[in-house]
């Protein structure tokens, strides 16, 4: 993968990403959540899009894993124009968990949503797709 986003580290609460700029017009991308440990609970890995006007106003989810995660392992989202489901090698590095035929919006950020309180340790990477 190209990019840290979210470095390995314990946390307790739903996490977001810095906001990205999409200036060098990607494609899409795919995002790797690679959950270390979890106490109890789920963490889910999603992709918003976020307000290029900077109104405030709610960022809607434009790709979401299939499943949360309840143990340790990976989940990898893939988001760009004209995928299929299903196409293509089956491969953890190579498919993803979840295919989105989307672009990838002017500005947009990575959250992992915890399903409660208790600490879960992992780390997310992107790679953006031209």
């Amino acid at each position: 993968m190209d990019k840290l986003v979210l470095a390995l580290t314990a946390r307790t609460a739903t996490t977001k990403s810095e906001i990205f700029t999409n200036v060098r017009k990607a494609r899409g991308l795919t995002a790797l959540l690679l959950l270390d440990s979890i106490a109890s609970g789920t963490v889910l890995l999603k992709v918003h899009q976020v307000d290029h006007l900077a109104t405030g106003a709610p960022e809607p989810v434009i790709a979401a894993g299939a499943a949360a995660l309840s143990a340790a392992g990976a989940q990898r989202i893939m988001l760009a124009p004209g995928l299929l489901a299903g196409a293509g090698p089956v491969d953890f590095y190579t498919s993803p968990n979840i295919v989105v035929n989307s672009g990838l919006p002017f500005r947009w950020r990575i959250s992992v949503v915890h399903s409660g309180s208790n600490s879960a340790t992992y780390e997310v990477y992107i790679a953006e797709l031209y």
